[in-house]
């Protein structure tokens, strides 16, 4: 996604991320996020929009987009952003260490858990493969600081726009590093499901 926006700035759309999404699973793999945003339940992405016609995902160049949020953040805002950055490279090692200490353990826990939840929902599996495999420079860093801060702001607009929505599931879905950009306190994967299967209706 990062280099088809900065190659050419190409707009964000359920069929281009499904098929990103699919290309991190193995061949063949179920992966509902994709498929979720290949055949969405009700109202698409690209059609929620507010009163000044802003949308969940940009419909011209996502460059345009990136630049606002640098333009428009405050220095702490993104301070904010690069300290989620660095974290994230080091969630994602830690994340990985746990899971290989749970499963030889035999007692697997919220780090297996929070790997079989990023093995179904591509963005997380996603977070974690990029975290992993690049190579940590100060360029990659404010690219990865800017692209999260752009996310935290659409997540923000989105429980405006759509108030009604089961944002509860964000503490389930979401790494910790964006959790606390959108002003959320992480909390045990455990727990977040647990407070997500008392909220939702039965």
């Amino acid at each position: 996604m990062s280099t088809t926006v900065a190659l050419d700035g190409s707009e964000l759309n359920g069929t281009g991320m499904a098929a990103l999404v699919r290309s991190m699973s193995p061949a063949g793999a179920a992966v509902p996020g994709a498929s979720m945003l290949e055949f969405p339940d009700g109202v698409e992405a690209t059609e929620l929009a507010d009163e000044a016609g802003n949308t969940l995902l940009p419909t011209g160049d996502v460059r345009v987009e990136l630049r606002r949020v640098v333009e428009e953040s405050t220095l702490e805002r993104l301070r904010s952003g690069w300290a989620a950055a660095v974290e994230r490279r080091r969630w994602a090692l830690d994340l990985c260490d746990t899971v290989e200490a749970e499963l030889s353990a035999g007692t697997p826990g919220d780090a297996v858990l929070q790997w079989m939840i990023a093995t179904a929902f591509g963005p997380m599996r996603m977070e974690i493969q990029i975290a992993v495999h690049e190579k940590p420079t100060p360029h990659g860093a404010a690219c990865t600081a800017v692209m999260l801060l752009w996310q935290a702001r659409q997540l923000t607009w989105l429980q405006k726009v759509e108030p009604d929505g089961l944002y509860h599931l964000l503490f389930a879905l979401l790494p910790p590093y964006v959790l606390r950009l959108l002003g959320l306190e992480p909390i045990s994967l455990s727990a977040a499901l647990q407070a997500a299967a008392t909220a939702e209706p039965a």
